[in-house]
């Protein structure tokens, strides 16, 4: 009797024991769960948010990814893209509330009867079907977060403003539709310099009397980053480069490769990308160390970091005599294939003489290109958009007044064809042209006034304190 006593006994300590372990841990995890539901993930405005309610900007941004995706059928998003398109959110909400900006629920209506339409006709089942299963969403909640979408639209809409001339747009469908087809004459510096003998008192004389052709002008190094205009994680990358001190920082982080310029004058190519005046000019105006704003070109958006400055000067003499000499030589070269471009120019068009006889009596050779349009090389001479403009400016069967001064010789200019602007087939393609360079216009015009907001609100991420045990567990959140 006693034995069972002590059984009844100790299965009632057991259980008692065991009750207490559980409600231990079931209080030590809701307590660590309301902890980390009531930690502050971010201060914006003065005030600080707490987890519970960043959650709304979460599923919001859940919510866009999914829109998104069943539009382009792209899934390829991570958890650090939702965090970070929820700071988005949060920036933008917060302007829009600051700004009193409504929408009223006929537009909401209007929005989601667009959006579950089937060959023009809303269909309510379709709906429910995407909001039960794809969605995930209550339909009260969808409509919210819908009229919040749409009051970040008319936010952008209220301070942004992207306009495209038509006079740009033709231009745009010119360059990349017109073709042009030129005769030419090359008159080679390689030719003319043959001759040319240079001594070196005379190259000592022209260096005394011309110092300052021979300045070393000054020169910036930079490293860069060449964006592709379709890359996916654009907007993440040009979002780092606005916070980076560093532009490495896009290759450890989205694998990007960064690039050298080296030493490059205000007016030099740029290795990689050629003639851009505007980065070179970037380059110039930025401190050393700095990471330069997004700059646009035709190939996509670049980021340059400056390195290194330097300075103009002027080297003597016996350091750089051999240039000196090749320099007069090669100006004598040039000035002789200038004058006899220019003969044959004013031969053709004041006494109306056949370029291809006064080629022959010149010793000259009258070349014919292909078709190209205005961003395309021509035949052997290659790429020059200072040649291209002088092609298509001509009018059919007309010669350029004066010779085209090149890297490699002087050159006759005739263009034997061009083709109409075609004006049906342009206003065809007019809202192409007008929303691809709206849409990439306002992509930079949208990052920098979310950068803008950013120090308006005085937003700040704070991150997650780690707790004892819990090192390894704690997550950081991604900056926007």
């Amino acid at each position: 009797m006693l034995n069972l006593l002590r059984q009844s006994t100790a299965k009632k300590i057991l259980w008692g024991l065991a009750i207490i372990i559980i409600l231990a841990f079931l209080f030590g995890s809701l307590a660590y769960v309301s902890k980390r539901v009531e930690q502050p993930v971010c201060e914006i405005g003065g005030r600080k948010i707490l987890r519970v309610e960043f959650d709304r900007y979460i599923k919001m941004a859940e919510l866009n990814y999914r829109l998104t995706s069943a539009e382009t059928d792209d899934n390829n998003y991570t958890y650090d893209d939702i965090i970070k398109k929820s700071w988005e959110f949060l920036l933008l909400i917060w302007k829009a509330d600051k700004e009193k900006i409504k929408v009223n629920d006929a537009d909401v209506i209007k929005t989601i009867q667009n959006r579950f339409s089937i060959k023009g006709k809303f269909e309510k089942e379709y709906y429910d079907r995407a909001l039960a299963y794809h969605f995930k969403v209550a339909p009260h909640v969808f409509e919210e977060y819908i009229r919040n979408f749409l009051r970040i639209s008319k936010l952008y809409e209220k301070f942004l403003k992207v306009t495209i001339p038509e006079n740009e747009l033709k231009d745009i469908f010119a360059k990349e539709n017109k073709k042009a087809k030129i005769s030419y004459v090359e008159v080679s510096y390689e030719k003319t310099e043959a001759g040319i003998i240079v001594g070196e008192k005379e190259a000592e004389i022209f260096y005394n009397d011309n110092k300052k052709l021979f300045r070393q002008e000054p020169k910036v190094d930079f490293k860069y980053v060449l964006l592709p205009a379709d890359i996916p994680s654009k907007e993440r990358i040009l979002r780092a480069a606005a916070k980076a001190k560093d532009l490495q920082i896009l290759n450890e982080k989205f694998g990007q490769e960064i690039k050298s310029a080296g030493f490059v004058g205000l007016n030099e190519p740029i290795p990689g990308l050629g003639w851009q005046p505007m980065i070179n000019q970037a380059a110039f105006s930025i401190k050393i160390g700095m990471v330069s704003e997004p700059l646009e070109i035709n190939s996509g958006i670049v980021l340059l970091q400056k390195t290194a400055v330097q300075k103009s000067t002027i080297p003597e003499f016996a350091k750089i005599k051999d240039q000196v000499i090749a320099y007069v030589k090669r100006q004598k070269a040039k000035d002789t294939a200038k004058t006899i471009a220019a003969k044959i120019i004013k031969s053709a068009i004041e006494k109306k003489e056949k370029l291809e006889d006064l080629v022959k009596k010149e010793n000259q050779e009258l070349k014919t290109s292909d078709y190209f349009k205005f961003y395309d090389p021509i035949g052997e001479i290659g790429l020059y958009e200072e040649l291209n403009k002088i092609a298509f400016s001509l009018e059919k069967g007309k010669i350029y007044q004066e010779p085209v001064i090149l890297d490699m010789g002087a050159y006759v200019i005739r263009l034997d064809e061009v083709s109409d602007f075609d004006e049906k087939e342009y206003a065809s393609k007019k809202e192409f042209y007008r929303q691809q360079l709206s849409s990439q216009r306002m992509f930079i015009e949208e990052l920098k006034f979310r950068i803008e907001l950013e120090k308006e609100s005085g937003f700040k991420i704070i991150q997650p304190k780690q707790e004892p045990g819990q090192e390894n567990q704690a997550t950081q959140y991604p900056e926007p």
